[in-house]
């Protein structure tokens, strides 16, 4: 039962449509295995033989069937459990502020955790944690994440009868000393009770 020119580079192909002896025969998608119902060997989708997990598809390259999670947002297991649609796979399925967490599959806040050390602020760039210190501060040379105190009260900032006090947040507060009232800013700080 074949047909064909033997001394052709195609050779011989079986006479009977879809019949073959081998895989190279067949389509690429397709596989050469025995038809239950007529009894002989013929071309047959290789994806016909295999059962994929749910929500997941089958793909044939080379006459070789496999099942895979579609692209995009799936994972999972697609030959048994399936494969499930999740927020994010990559880092760049989530928004610049947040990354995504390869075991659960979700987009979380860079800056959620303590990213930073003492003092220090956390600024969410492209996927990442920067931790930069605030005005009045430099960074720890130990943990590079970690900001100190500079001397933000030398010189001193104030009103010449003003106490300079470093402080977390802005960097220095001006106050009058104890028993003195006045702007310890702009026009100086005097004793209580002077007019």
């Amino acid at each position: 039962g074949f047909t064909g020119n033997p001394n052709d580079r195609k050779g011989c192909k079986p006479a009977l449509r879809n019949q073959c002896t081998q895989d190279s025969q067949c389509a690429e998608a397709d596989t050469c295995r025995l038809d239950s119902s007529s009894g002989a060997l013929s071309c047959q989708p290789a994806c016909d033989m295999l059962n994929c997990g749910p929500q997941a598809v089958c793909v044939a390259n080379n006459h070789v069937a496999q099942c895979q999670c579609p692209p995009g947002l799936f994972t999972g297991d697609p030959n048994t459990s399936g494969c499930q649609a999740v927020p994010c796979v990559y880092n760049t399925d989530c928004p610049s502020h947040q990354l995504c967490n390869r075991l659960s599959h979700t987009c979380l806040d860079v800056c959620e955790e303590d990213t930073c050390g003492a003092n220090a602020v956390c600024i969410a760039e492209d996927h990442k944690s920067v931790c930069q210190c605030p005005s009045g501060f430099k960074p720890n040379p130990l943990p590079d994440i970690e900001c100190v105190l500079t001397e933000v009260c030398n010189p001193n900032p104030c009103h010449p009868t003003a106490l300079c006090e470093p402080t977390p947040s802005v960097g220095h507060t001006c106050r009058c000393p104890p028993n003195h009232v006045g702007d310890p800013f702009t026009e100086g700080c005097r004793p209580e009770g002077d007019c």
